[in-house]
Parts: structure tokens; C-alpha cells; sequence
């Protein structure tokens, strides 16, 4: 009984470090962003509607986390999958950051509107 029990014990373990190194890999690919870049990516997410402050720190924590998690999926979403990232994967994610920083996704908070 103890030993499954402590089987039990080490699977939660397991799968609970597992998630924490898939979450690295997201955090590890925004701080490798230029800080310029990583406040542009907030300002990006802000103009989605995905994250709250306007005035920008350029430091990953669980808000800049979640509005990312949302704007991939809001992405995914309004281009029917043709865009779609996953942030486990290393090389996805900082493309997802970069295309972020560079404007890429505008088309999500931008009516076309010229003046």
C-alpha cells in the first residue's frame, strides 16, 4: 500500500515538474527578447485586450503568461489554425515572440482604418 502510495506521490511530482519545464520554455523565449522587444510584446498584447496593464514592465510573470497562452490560441483561432504555435516548443515559441514584437499579428486588434 505504501509503495503505491508513494508511486502515486512520485507521478504528481513528475507530471507537476513536467508542466513547469513546458512553462520555461515560454518565459525562457520572452526573456531572451530584447527588452525593447519584450515591452512591444506587452504593448501587443494589450491592444488585443489580453493583458491589462498599459504601462508595460518587460518582465514575464503569470500575466504576461496567460495573455500570451491567450493570444496564440486567439490567433489560432482567427486564422483557422493556419497560425497556430506551440509554446512547449522552444524554436515555436520565440517565433511566436518575435512575429509579437514585429507586428505580425495586428489583423487581431486593427480595423484597417489609415486615417
Amino acid at each position: 500500500m505504501q509503495r503505491r502510495i508513494f508511486l502515486a506521490g512520485m507521478a504528481v511530482v513528475c507530471a507537476a515538474g513536467s508542466t513547469l519545464a513546458q512553462d520555461d520554455v515560454l518565459q525562457t523565449a520572452f526573456e531572451n527578447l530584447p527588452e525593447r522587444q519584450r515591452h512591444w510584446v506587452q504593448t501587443q498584447l494589450h491592444l488585443m485586450e489580453l493583458y491589462a496593464p498599459y504601462d508595460t514592465d518587460g518582465r514575464f510573470g503569470p500575466m504576461t503568461r496567460a495573455a500570451l497562452v491567450n493570444a496564440q490560441r486567439l490567433i489560432a483561432e482567427r486564422t483557422r489554425g493556419q497560425m497556430s504555435f506551440d509554446l512547449n516548443n522552444p524554436a515555436e515559441a520565440a517565433d511566436f515572440l518575435n512575429k509579437m514584437a514585429f507586428e505580425q499579428f495586428m489583423f487581431i486588434y486593427d480595423d484597417g482604418y489609415e486615417g
